[in-house]
């Protein structure tokens, strides 16, 4: 979908996933002038970008965060990063828990079971657990999210932890896209 979306654009956006700042402000600047004209197509790009980012866990989530900053400013581009966060991030625990927990069971018996007892220590607060692990990462979060599949943890839990958890970092990120654009 992301593919058909992208060949459909004007050949002069060069829209690619940003690496670094001067390919942020390229595309910010592009995205931008084409928004005003088509903004649901930019939007309906941005977050299947995001999505796509999130589900397949490709590093770089904090770029489009600042790009959300400078096309949507700080309260949309919020809102926008934490529900798509969320929603990326529920159907990468869904692919790992459909497709990598025979495998993870199979060449990490010792480390899943261990895993299993900790969250089972910590059923009775759970979301807690969860929201701890996020506001204070320790691995990183796409690691987080294939565990939570392969380990069965709620997905309404995870779902909730994930957006509450990671309002901190994306509120930063975004504020920083807001104030960049303006400079």
């Amino acid at each position: 979908f992301l593919y058909v979306l992208t060949n459909q654009a004007p050949q002069n956006l060069g829209l690619k996933f940003p690496s670094n700042l001067e390919d942020l402000r390229a595309i910010a600047s592009s995205l931008s002038q084409f928004q005003i004209s088509n903004p649901g197509y930019v939007l309906l790009l941005f977050c299947s970008a995001y999505v796509f980012k999130q589900t397949f866990a490709v590093p770089g989530s904090v770029f489009l965060n600042i790009l959300a900053g400078a096309l949507y400013g700080v309260w949309q581009g919020f809102m926008l990063c934490c529900s798509l966060t969320a929603c990326g991030a529920s159907l990468c625990y869904l692919l790992a828990r459909l497709v990598g927990a025979d495998t993870a069971q199979y060449y990490f018996p010792d480390k899943i079971s261990a895993f299993k007892l900790k969250l089972e220590e910590n059923k009775d607060q759970l979301l807690f657990f969860l929201l701890f692990l996020r506001l204070f990462p320790m691995s990183p979060n796409w690691a987080l999210n294939m565990a939570s599949g392969v380990l069965g943890v709620p997905l309404h839990l995870f779902f909730v932890s994930v957006f509450f958890g990671l309002m901190p970092y994306n509120y930063m990120c975004v504020t920083s896209g807001a104030i960049l654009s303006e400079l």
